[in-house]
């Protein structure tokens, strides 16, 4: 853990190279919110609360500096260039976010699963072969379906020549038809 949901916020947070999940912990289920690959701030939201909204979690080696919250808050008021960068990356972040939500919140778990691997392919790793480092539990809170359904849809996705995998490397084998069966574009 990087920081933990509900703990003071003392430190902000740069990941200058790695991966890293925000996940939400609930009294029975957790929710991913978000995963996010360096150069970031991480924990954004919580700069300015008493405590953590949610926790992060490192899921590739992640080198991160951290910064005492009272630094970083002054430098941030005292920079109005700074400060516009960070609140202009932090609506980003959460529009993007958004815009994954609800568009994943209509879609059946084949769609969502092709939607995540393109995700994944283009705008984390940006390539078509890549180590995808979430468990296949993590994988199933992210698509919001059980770990038995997901492990099944991903076995469908090969039989059907859409992705090939090997532990968990990932290598999509036919892009095309993944981006139909999302039925989305990314920008």
């Amino acid at each position: 853990n990087i920081f933990k949901q509900n703990l003071s916020v003392n430190y902000a947070f740069y990941m200058r190279e790695g991966l890293v999940m925000d996940i939400i912990e609930g009294e029975h289920k957790n929710f991913i919110l978000n995963i996010l690959s360096g150069p970031s701030f991480l924990g954004m939201s919580s700069f300015f609360m008493n405590s953590y909204t949610f926790s992060c979690r490192v899921l590739e080696n992640a080198s991160v500096c951290m910064f005492p919250i009272n630094v970083f808050q002054e430098v941030l008021y005292s920079n109005k260039k700074f400060l516009k960068i960070i609140l202009k990356s932090l609506n980003e972040r959460f529009n993007e976010m958004n815009r994954r939500l609800m568009i994943c919140n209509n879609m059946a778990l084949k769609e969502k699963l092709a939607y995540y691997l393109l995700w994944f392919s283009d705008k984390i790793y940006k390539s078509k072969n890549f180590k995808l480092s979430l468990s296949r539990e993590e994988l199933a809170l992210l698509l919001g379906a059980s770990r038995e359904n997901v492990v099944r849809t991903i076995s469908e996705f090969k039989e059907n020549g859409l992705i090939e995998t090997s532990g968990k490397r990932t290598k999509i084998l036919n892009k095309a038809k993944l981006y139909k069966l999302a039925n989305f574009k990314f920008k």
